[in-house]
Formats: structure tokens, sequence, C-alpha cells
């Protein structure tokens, strides 16, 4: 393993599998990471929480996720899926707080030499 996959499986990302998916190639994988990482997506969702605009909230919610998921970046999708489900119960009192650890994984994320 190297020292990206190593930080990768720290975060929890089943790193064979997610390897697998990307072909063993790394730079691939951080190249789609760094898209990720990146996407306005992210700050959309933001906005859209802030502005109590749950609909939409809801679409990022679901498109980021995927993405996510091909990434392997379990723990963030975990969030993402509580996310999700909380906002079609229309259950929004802690939306905000589980956006705020969605971020904080992000920054994590961004910390990872790669």
């Amino acid at each position: 393993m190297s020292k990206l996959t190593d930080k990768l499986a720290e975060f929890g990302v089943d790193v064979a599998m997610t390897m697998d998916r990307f072909v063993d190639d790394e730079d691939l994988y951080v190249n789609c990471l760094n898209i990720f990482l990146n996407d306005e997506k992210l700050g959309l969702l933001e906005k859209a929480i802030k502005n109590k605009d749950y609909e939409e909230a809801t679409e990022y919610t679901k498109e980021i996720k995927g993405f996510v998921g091909n990434l392997g970046l379990e723990p963030l999708a975990e969030n993402l899926s509580e996310l999700s489900e909380k906002l079609a119960m229309e259950e929004y009192e802690n939306v905000g707080d589980i956006l705020k650890v969605i971020f904080e994984k992000i920054e994590r994320l961004k910390k990872i030499e790669l």
C-alpha cells in the first residue's frame, strides 16, 4: 500500500475495493477525488440548506452521495445518507449539524497529501 492508500484506509475507505474500481490507478483516483473536493455542488448544498431550500438540498445530496460512493468514501456516504433521510422525512431541525460533520470530514480529506 502507498502512503495515500494508507491515509485513505485511516479515513475509512475500503481501499482494496475502491482501488479495484479504479483499476489500481491511484492517479485516476486522485484526479477524481480532487474533482469531488472542488465540486461546486458542495457549496450549493450548503447554500440550499442555509436558505432552507430543502428540495434543492435533496437533489444536491443525492448527486454528492453518488460521487462519494464511487470514491469509496464510506464515512461521508453514511452522513450523506443520514442527511438524505432527514430531508426525505422533512425533519429539518438537525440538517445543519449533519452538514457540519460532512464538511469537517471533507476538510480532513483535503489535508491528505494527494
